[in-house]
C-alpha cells in the first residue's frame, strides 16, 4: 500500500511551517485542516511505517471518528497554531 500526504507542501517540515502560519492566513489554515480529514490521519499512520499491512485500519478510522466531532477539529487547529509559542520557552543549548 502506498499512500501520499494530502498536502505535500506542509508535510516536508510540518514543525516549522506551522509555526510560520498567522491565524488569519485562510489559505494554510485550510491546508492545516487538511491534516485533519481521513486522508492526514492516514498519512500519520503510515508515514515511516515499513509493514503497512500491520496497520489496524480500526486505529486510523476510530482516531478520525473522534476528530470529526463537532468543535474537534477547531480545537485541533487552535492547538496547532499555538504550537509556535512552545519552543521558545526551551533554552538553546545544552542543560545545566
Amino acid at each position: 500500500m502506498s499512500f501520499r500526504s494530502p498536502k505535500p507542501a506542509l508535510s516536508r517540515s510540518p514543525h516549522r511551517q506551522m509555526m510560520a502560519i498567522e491565524p488569519g492566513d485562510n489559505d494554510k489554515l485550510k491546508e492545516l485542516e487538511g491534516l485533519l480529514t481521513l486522508d492526514g490521519t492516514k498519512f500519520r499512520y503510515f508515514t515511516g511505517v515499513s509493514r503497512p499491512e500491520l496497520v489496524c485500519p480500526d486505529s486510523y478510522v476510530l482516531d478520525q471518528y473522534y476528530l470529526d466531532l463537532p468543535g474537534r477539529k477547531a480545537a485541533q487547529v487552535a492547538l496547532l497554531l499555538d504550537y509556535r509559542t512552545n519552543p521558545p520557552q526551551y533554552p538553546v543549548g545544552k542543560p545545566g
